[in-house]
C-alpha cells in the first residue's frame, strides 16, 4: 500500500463544464468581495496534453460538489499522480479498529415502539431503532470520544 499526502499535486484533464465551473467559483468567489475587476481571471495552466496541476486538496474542494452518479464530470477520469509523491506506508503502522457496545435494552424498544405503532414488532423494526439509538448516541457524544479515546 502507497500513502499519499493531499498537499502533493496531481494532474487533471479538465471537461468544457470544469473549465467553467473554475471560472465561475473564480467570479464568485472576487465578486463576493467587490474584487472581480482588479483580479483578471487565470485559466488552469494546460500542459502539451491537456493536463493541469492542482494540489490535491485543492481540486477536491473546487470540484468535490460536482463529482457523484449522474454528475456532468468537471474533469476526466484519469488522475496522473507523480510517482515521487508517493510513498511506502511503514510497516509500523497498522489500522486500528474500535468496537464500542451500546445497551438498547428491548424494553426501551417496546416502550417506543407501542407508543408510535398498533401492529407486533419485527426483529428487523428492533435492528433499525437500536442502529438509530447507538448512532444518536454517538451523534450526542462525538466530541467525548473525539477528545478523550486513545487507540492502542
Amino acid at each position: 500500500m502507497k500513502q499519499f499526502n493531499i498537499n502533493d499535486t496531481v494532474k487533471v484533464r479538465l471537461t468544457k463544464f470544469g473549465k467553467e465551473l473554475h471560472k465561475k467559483q473564480w467570479e464568485d468567489f472576487w465578486s463576493s468581495i467587490n474584487r472581480l475587476h482588479e483580479n483578471p481571471y487565470i485559466p488552469p495552466k494546460e500542459d502539451e496534453n491537456g493536463f493541469c496541476e492542482f494540489q490535491m486538496w485543492s481540486l477536491m474542494e473546487t470540484f468535490g460538489n460536482h463529482i457523484g452518479l449522474c454528475k456532468e464530470p468537471a474533469f476526466e477520469t484519469v488522475i496522473l499522480i507523480d510517482d515521487k509523491h508517493l510513498k511506502n506506508t511503514p510497516p509500523s503502522i497498522k489500522p486500528k479498529t474500535a468496537v464500542v457496545e451500546v445497551e438498547c435494552p428491548i424494553d426501551d424498544f417496546l416502550d417506543d415502539w407501542e407508543y408510535e405503532n398498533t401492529a407486533d414488532p419485527t426483529q428487523e423494526d428492533y435492528d433499525k431503532w437500536a442502529y438509530s439509538t447507538a448512532m444518536g448516541f454517538f451523534e450526542r457524544y462525538r466530541y467525548e470520544l473525539d477528545n478523550h479515546i486513545k487507540l492502542k
